[in-house]
């Protein structure tokens, strides 16, 4: 009779702080979950104004940088066999004072804009020394170096405004 009434006083604890268990989980589950969606929320919040202070910042570094040469802007095109080309800008708006940038490349299939494709496209800007003294064949052969473009091009367009107004072009058809 002991054993019996020993097992049935476990099994009543068992079932009763099982019980207690699951109410307690169910009072808490909602709190947690509360607390979860306003910290998904205000992550969320961050992460969008962490994209807007970067865009911001970006837009300012690309600036910086732009200040440090004597180009506002730049662009070439060049056409290559295959109708194969390879497109390169980085303009500035005399309205917003953004600096906006492209770059099609189809020799090696990239294809980007913005930031992407100012952190392309700069450092082989910051190579050339064209100003308006240069000849057409010195600013083409700098152009294709320091882009490492091919030297077969049918076709090439290059312009560049600099810093004080002024604009250089060159073209040239194979």
């Amino acid at each position: 009779m002991k054993k019996i009434t020993a097992l049935i006083s476990a099994s009543i604890i068992a079932i009763g702080l099982s019980a207690c268990g699951n109410a307690n989980d169910d009072k808490t589950a909602p709190k947690e979950n509360t607390s979860d969606s306003s910290s998904q929320n205000k992550d969320t919040s961050n992460q969008h104004e962490e994209k807007a202070s970067n865009k911001t910042t970006s837009q300012k570094d690309m600036k910086d940088k732009m200040d440090q040469l004597p180009y506002s802007e730049y662009e070439v095109e060049a056409n290559y066999s295959g109708d194969k080309d390879y497109e390169a800008e980085i303009e500035h708006d005399d309205k917003t004072g953004d600096i906006t940038s492209s770059l099609k490349d189809e020799l090696n299939n990239i294809n980007l804009q913005g930031e992407e494709s100012f952190n392309k496209v700069y450092p082989g800007l910051e190579k050339l020394t064209i100003d308006g003294t240069t000849e057409k064949n010195d600013a083409i052969s700098q152009v294709l170096n320091a882009f490492d473009l091919p030297k077969d091009y049918e076709k090439i367009e290059i312009s560049l405004n600099t810093a004080d107004g002024k604009k250089i072009e060159f073209e040239d058809h194979k």
